[in-house]
């Protein structure tokens, strides 16, 4: 939802926030209303991520690509799978992405998704130097966090970051991983987009902190 003023602003009886600030226009998402099974793409995570200087950086997409107009409808060619691009928490058998459960509380500028099934909430700090991503959870797992990144754009890994074209750097007080998909980008024809997906742990009950900045 594209927004220009600075501020906070929610829809859908607050299953939905816009947050602009910094640079930054997001869309945090936790509408529980999907029309086909498994086509999620909710679950609390920024569906949409922009910035007015970098442009895209994140981008939901559907948690199963289901084609509902299937003549009309792109199918992946030389793809076993189309692999999900919503940021989400991943633990065993339960993805956040999927979770309907999540409710959205907000505190200024401040957007906290709590599950209300599985013990895991993931808090949203909108700062004018950036986005603080918080994730706690009471059992251990893994947040995935997808990074529009055409096969054009050079990225590079040092300890705990990832910079993006120089220009995008996303932190953290633990451990990242880049995860290609059978050695390039993860694409996805929700958006159209390439990606680079993050990796990061999360121990149980231990705060994972990720930290989303334009440099």
């Amino acid at each position: 939802m594209p927004r220009e003023l600075d501020g906070v602003k929610s829809f859908q009886n607050g299953n939905v926030y816009t947050v602009t600030r910094g640079g930054f226009i997001a869309t945090v998402n936790a509408d529980d209303d999907v029309e086909y099974t498994d086509a999620d793409n909710g679950g609390g995570a920024i569906s949409l991520l922009y910035h007015e200087k970098y442009g895209p950086i994140l981008a939901s997409t559907l948690h199963t690509y289901i084609p509902t107009e299937p003549l009309n409808m792109q199918y992946q060619r030389h793809a076993d799978t189309i692999v999900c691009q919503t940021a989400r928490f991943v633990s065993e058998d339960y993805t956040s992405d999927n979770d309907r459960s999540v409710i959205l509380l907000q505190n200024g500028y401040k957007i906290t998704a709590k599950s209300e099934e599985f013990p895991l909430s993931v808090a949203y700090d909108f700062r004018e130097d950036g986005i603080e991503i918080s994730v706690l959870s009471e059992a251990a797992g893994s947040y995935v966090l997808p990074v529009i990144s055409s096969s054009e754009d050079e990225y590079t890994e040092s300890e705990g970051s990832v910079t993006f074209k120089n220009a995008l750097k996303v932190s953290t007080n633990g451990d990242v991983k880049c995860v290609l998909y059978q050695g390039k980008r993860f694409f996805n024809q929700v958006g159209g987009f390439q990606y680079v997906q993050l990796h990061f742990d999360v121990n149980a009950n231990v705060e994972t902190k990720i930290f989303i900045e334009i440099i």
